[in-house]
């Protein structure tokens, strides 16, 4: 089945190539300055949106709650078709590097093979780098739907880390980023099909396997990082093939991706603990 699945994305997905690309062919320095001056416009936004009365439309807007509802609706429908779409690519292109390229898990995030930044893996890379910018549509939403909320640090601090590692990632085209995506795009398909719901005014009784599921996918994206910082940096275990300049920026992008992770396997666990924990509790008696 995901045979079929990739091959029919190779033939109806435009092929692009992702070394015209400007954030390919900008330089490290050149992509903290993008990523920098993306984040400042996205400050800039939030902060006009929170403090400006102009854009306070809940308290001047007829029936503000239920239109700017039916806006989010669309929204999160179309980052959850979109998400979903993304990860059967990605799911079927690691079943393909896996078993008839006869990919191991050392090759797909040890070596550097730009193959993957070919063709249909070019465009759905490069889609899913730009989706972390479209994602902080997410705040603004949230922000118009009441200017006074107060932003958790895990929601602003979670966009802001994830769109500079995507960045940063696909600026040197590092192979391993698709089993991320892989697993990112997964949950955020489930994850947006919830927020959708909510706008339905329906509340699912599965956040908390939801929330379960971002915890997995922290433990399971920062184990990538973790590799191969102990497998080739310290214990030189592995013999990756990669010129000195990529093997430079790899060593910035794990040593990034590790502490990431790590703080987000924190800050949700935090969160699960905070909003469950006592629920979870409640349940052990009944627990035979």
């Amino acid at each position: 089945m995901f045979d079929l699945i990739y091959k029919i994305f190779e033939i109806i997905t435009p092929k692009i190539d992702i070394s015209e690309t400007f954030i390919v062919k900008s330089t490290f320095i050149e992509t903290i300055f993008y990523i920098c001056l993306i984040l400042q416009i996205y400050w800039f936004i939030i902060k006009t949106l929170k403090r400006n009365e102009k854009f306070n439309f809940k308290s001047k807007v007829k029936d503000w709650d239920k239109k700017i509802k039916k806006v989010s609706l669309v929204w999160n429908i179309c980052l959850s078709s979109y998400s979903f779409i993304s990860f059967l690519y990605f799911i079927s292109k690691l079943k393909r590097n896996l078993y008839l390229d006869h990919y191991s898990f050392t090759k797909i995030i040890c070596v550097h093979d730009t193959n993957n930044y070919l063709g249909a893996g070019g465009f759905w890379i490069y889609m899913f780098t730009l989706s972390k910018i479209f994602e902080l549509g997410d705040t603004v939403i949230l922000v118009l739907k009441n200017p006074k909320r107060k932003l958790s640090f895990l929601h602003w601090y979670h966009h802001v880390t994830v769109l500079l590692i995507t960045l940063i990632s696909f600026n040197s085209t590092s192979q391993d980023i698709i089993i991320p995506a892989c697993i990112n795009n997964f949950i955020h398909s489930i994850m947006y099909f919830y927020y959708a719901l909510t706008d339905l005014d329906y509340k699912p009784k599965w956040g908390i396997i939801l929330t379960g599921l971002q915890i997995l996918q922290m433990i399971i994206g920062g184990s990538i990082p973790l590799f191969w910082i102990l497998f080739y940096v310290i214990l030189k275990k592995w013999e990756c093939t990669m010129d000195l300049y990529f093997e430079k920026n790899k060593i910035i992008v794990h040593m990034l991706g590790l502490f990431i992770y790590g703080s987000y396997f924190y800050l949700f666990l935090q969160f699960f603990i905070n909003k469950y924990g006592i629920q979870l509790l409640l349940l052990l008696p009944t627990i035979k």
